[in-house]
């Protein structure tokens, strides 16, 4: 008992409790934060995986879809009459008939005109499957010369069609090119060993699913062709999709349940999604193991800590108990002295604690006077609507209550500290320490601005004004006034900023484009450099969005577009809206095919984009005009004249289309408008 009594003890014994409990604590947070990053990396890795595993299968489909739309001829009407010419050219389609199990040509009527095929020709059961006019009513006449269409035929031999439009010379649509792939031919090998390299590697159980929920490939062979909807561990994920209205996007997806890991992602070529299932137990069990490691570690660090911080503290309080024991021998006088008041004696020890007494006395006084004085300064101080410290000798004496708040700090932890205390950015304080230095000595006086930062990371701008208390002599002491001026500074940021931005898709504006277009225009070119380019975007049938969603859904669909006009430019490329449903691209440096291609792919981009909205699926096309700056324009407003030219002609040509701008779309914009009036 007397032992636990003492100062010793209860020092040790506060030691090793607290090296104990903070090395547990740090092992339980370094095992948490472990066990978070594991699955967020988790998660982010899954989506990746599976994304990319879809974009390479919609990639092989669109190389499919492509090879067989290259097939068909520019007018088919001579093609659709001559059955033998057909079944001859066909026939000599190398590509078509490597890619294909045969490949079929069928009129508006259902009939099958031409089949060709390396593999033996279908059954009547699949010639029946493959329903021509209703394949064709699916095709909009306004988008037919990019419709995709991939389906699905069940049945005793399932497989694959996809179907391209055959249209004759004005557009009109006479039947369909379709090439046909048994899900169990060789020719489905490439998606088969896509996902089963895709299954051995990541351990996951991963199936390819129809827009209707049909399994169209499955590590079971014999539920292909069943509903994704009764697939153990995927049930929640696919209502999940259903009910968002069967939505394919790209982007991977992956999400915790609670038997497993489930990632998606979609193909939209196909309208297909990717969905893989991973067991929990299995994907953390390299991180059970290694929090297990870190706990076991952190056991016996927490054990050899405790006793060589308990060994640590016990050694330096040996002075302690020295300096008791010889306190304890002081006090235990000769019997003689006993009774005496020694410390009146004219002793050494008696004059030792008279001096101890007056020093004491007289320093008491005199901080009674300098804390009066302290209080009545700090009064002040806290009273002053800004921050104030005084400093000297590089340490700071003074400091206001509400510098000390403004700085996330309390009063007692600043005072005395040096003045490198108040946290200033690096990249503002060498600069700064330089421009105090030369007003000092300039004129004795400094007004400036800075960032400081707080210890709990946080940041704000500070106006600094200091001063010398004595005129070039800087070690008695200055004066510091800190304002924090955030607000001010960031309201003139937002001004300026909203000067120059649209403030519903924060894009640039129609007079930084401008500005930036004249710029671009007035700049001086050499041979070497290609001039600049600049796309003038008219967004089609937008005022249907409008008056059938309303405008909060047409804002958002502005919002998403100009997301994806900003995905398809280069980095140093500007995107602007320039009012309404227009906007426009400027391209520095770019010549006028790679300005082409970055037209088409924000066309396919906008075209292919759909909003689901109150139940509504809205989409819109882009009429495109595209303008480089070849030296045929003797200004910027003739370059914008030419852009609006070819924004009317594409658009007045059918929408959804690039045109390349020059004199004669200038001439047949301007004939169009004549005929119009």
């Amino acid at each position: 008992m007397s032992l636990s009594r003492t100062l010793s003890f209860r020092v040790v014994a506060a030691s090793l409790v607290s090296a104990v409990l903070a090395t547990v604590g740090m092992t339980w947070w370094s095992a948490s934060v472990m066990q978070n990053q594991a699955t967020r990396a988790l998660l982010h890795s899954s989506a990746a995986e599976v994304e990319a595993v879809a974009n390479l299968l919609s990639s092989r489909i669109e190389v499919m879809h492509t090879v067989l739309s290259g097939a068909v001829p520019d007018r088919g009407e001579a093609w659709m009459a001559d059955p033998q010419a057909m079944q001859s050219h066909l026939d000599r389609q190398a590509s078509l008939l490597s890619l294909f199990d045969w490949v079929f040509l069928g009129d508006l009527a259902g009939q099958l005109a031409v089949l060709s095929g390396a593999r033996p020709l279908p059954d009547a059961t699949k010639q029946a499957q493959i329903d021509v006019p209703a394949w064709s009513r699916e095709v909009s006449k306004e988008t037919a010369a990019v419709a995709r269409l991939v389906h699905l035929l069940k049945g005793n031999a399932p497989a694959i069609v996809l179907t391209v439009p055959v249209r004759g010379e004005h557009g009109q649509l006479l039947g369909m090119l379709g090439g046909v792939i048994a899900l169990q031919s060789p020719q489905m090998g490439s998606f088969r060993r896509v996902i089963e390299q895709d299954m051995e590697q990541s351990g996951t159980r991963t199936l390819l699913v129809a827009d209707d929920g049909t399994i169209v490939f499955h590590p079971d062979s014999r539920r292909v062709l069943g509903s994704a909807a009764l697939e153990p561990n995927l049930q929640a994920a696919f209502a999940s999709w259903v009910d968002n209205g069967r939505t394919v996007h790209a982007e991977g997806v992956a999400s915790l349940a609670d038997d497993g890991l489930v990632a998606m992602a979609g193909m939209p070529a196909s309208q297909w999604m990717v969905m893989r299932w991973l067991d929990v137990d299995q994907a953390f069990q390299p991180l059970r193991r290694s929090v297990s490691v870190v706990w076991g570690a952190g056991v016996v660090v927490a054990l050899l800590m405790g006793s060589l911080a308990g060994a640590g503290v016990w050694l330096s309080t040996r002075s302690v108990r020295r300096l008791q024991s010889q306190a304890e021998g002081l006090l235990l006088q000769p019997e003689g002295m006993m009774g005496r008041d020694w410390l009146e004696e004219d002793s050494e020890i008696g004059r030792l604690a008279r001096a101890f007494r007056e020093v004491v006395e007289q320093r008491e006084q005199r901080g009674a006077e300098t804390r009066h004085l302290l209080d009545q300064l700090r009064a002040m101080l806290d009273l002053a609507p800004v921050g104030i410290a005084f400093a000297r000798s590089g340490r700071i004496e003074l400091i206001s209550e509400h510098l000390a708040r403004l700085l996330g700090r309390s009063v007692q932890s600043l005072v005395g500290e040096p003045i490198d205390a108040i946290q200033i950015m690096s990249e503002d304080r060498a600069g700064l320490v330089e421009s105090v230095r030369l007003s000092f000595a300039d004129s004795g006086y400094f007004d400036g601005n800075a960032r400081f930062m707080r210890p709990d990371g946080s940041e704000f701008h500070g106006r600094m004004r200091a001063r010398e208390v004595v005129k070039g002599d800087f070690q008695a002491g200055t004066i510091w006034i800190i304002e924090d001026v955030t607000a001010e500074l960031e309201a003139q940021k937002q001004l300026s900023w909203q000067a120059g931005h649209d403030p519903l898709t924060g894009l640039s504006n129609r007079l930084v484009f401008e500005q930036e277009l004249k710029l671009a225009f007035e700049a001086p070119r050499t041979v070497e450099e290609p001039s600049f380019c600049a796309l003038f975007l008219d967004l089609d049938r937008f005022k249907q969005v409008n008056d059938s969603a309303g405008h909060a859904a047409g804002d958002k669909l502005l919002c998403d577009l100009a997301l994806l006009m900003v995905a398809q430019v280069r980095q140093n490329d500007m995107v602007a809206r320039l009012g309404g449903d227009e906007f426009a691209v400027l391209l520095p440096f770019c010549p006028l095919n790679r300005a082409l291609d970055i037209a088409e792919a924000i066309r396919r981009e906008i075209e292919a984009y759909r909003l689901v909205w109150d139940g509504q699926t809205l989409g819109v096309g882009a009429s495109i005009g595209v303008i480089s700056s070849n030296g045929a324009y003797e200004s910027t407003e003739a370059l914008m004249r030419a852009a609006d030219a070819a924004c009317y002609v594409a658009k007045h040509g059918g929408r959804n289309r690039v045109v390349v701008g020059d004199a004669a779309v200038v001439r047949s914009a301007q004939a169009v408008e004549l005929d119009e009036a």
